[in-house]
């Protein structure tokens, strides 16, 4: 449910810039699973801090893209009264687990306090709508500024510090400018789009084959595929995956039960090969030119599952 709110939210997420918000007291966090980096918190007993509220999952790549900033922020404005909160909203079933949100906390280096939201408890009492989500709440508990997608991130500092009376460290440059024409793909039966393999998408394992032409914005199943709510599974050793997309960048969330390299190829170009194992959102191809591409995914073992494609 909550990824198709995602992936037609794609335009808003793109456009979104800092909005302030009416005058509104923050609710309470609700039905928080567990904390990381710290004992559990309340908004009460963080009165008198700045809060700034980031609603992420670690297998987004706009969330991604944001937690570098974020890390920027939690050392430069600590000490001067900000407290910044990441609730981990999860989009996919793999993203509910303890520790794997642990490792990916560890992974990008984040030293402020991050909670689970399993239940979507806070996420609904913030009425968020997409990841990620921005919220900053002034000393009094009052919401101050929401922000939807990654980006905006000088209006987002320049309030945090009208908010804390600071000095400002330095506008973060703006993040590089989103290329991709291509929006987020699903696998998963629940949302499969744009699968171009001229079979019919089924719950139970069968042959999926590449057409001669494989039209812009779309995908394709080469081998023997099963697919599941949420991933296309394979089944049989060899499997491949087809895509045209127009970015700079490629991304997939993928798992696989027994580490995997997969081949990449780019344009008939060989890429460097992507080591596949625990579920999370793995870079394809990088480049610097945003431009229509068909790239070539080999899965040499069954057992590797790939659940989303994003780009840019």
């Amino acid at each position: 449910m909550l990824g198709r709110v995602r992936a037609a939210l794609v335009a808003v997420v793109a456009a979104a810039s800092a909005v302030p918000a009416a005058a509104e007291p923050a609710p309470p966090l609700q039905k928080l699973d567990g904390w990381l980096n710290s004992k559990p918190l309340t908004l009460d007993a963080l009165k008198g801090k700045v809060v700034l509220i980031d609603f992420w999952t670690y297998a987004c790549v706009n969330c991604v893209r944001t937690l570098p900033t974020l890390v920027k922020w939690h050392e430069a404005y600590k000490d001067k009264g900000l407290v910044i909160l990441g609730v981990h909203t999860p989009e996919f079933a793999f993203e509910r687990d303890p520790g794997n949100v642990a490792r990916a906390v560890a992974r990008f280096g984040i030293g402020y306090p991050v909670a689970q939201d399993n239940a979507y408890g806070t996420w609904r009492a913030f009425r968020a709508r997409a990841w990620p989500t921005t919220v900053l709440i002034d000393k009094d508990g009052q919401i101050a500024l929401r922000h939807e997608g990654e980006g905006g991130y000088d209006a987002v500092e320049t309030k945090i510090a009208e908010l804390l009376a600071a000095t400002s460290a330095g506008a973060t440059p703006a993040a590089e400018a989103n290329r991709a024409a291509t929006p987020e793909i699903h696998l998963g039966l629940i949302r499969v789009d744009r699968l171009a393999s001229p079979e019919t998408p089924a719950a139970g394992p069968q042959a999926y084959t590449r057409p001669a032409s494989l039209p812009a914005n779309a995908f394709a199943l080469q081998g023997r595929w099963r697919l599941e709510p949420e991933s296309a599974a394979l089944e049989q050793d060899g499997g491949t995956i087809a895509l045209r997309f127009t970015a700079a960048k490629a991304h997939l969330v993928a798992s696989s039960a027994e580490p995997v390299e997969l081949e990449i190829e780019v344009d008939g170009v060989a890429q460097p090969p992507v080591r596949v194992g625990e579920a999370r959102l793995y870079t394809l191809f990088d480049s610097d030119e945003g431009r229509e591409r068909t790239l070539i995914l080999r899965a040499p073992k069954a057992g590797f599952k790939a659940f989303s494609f994003s780009f840019g």
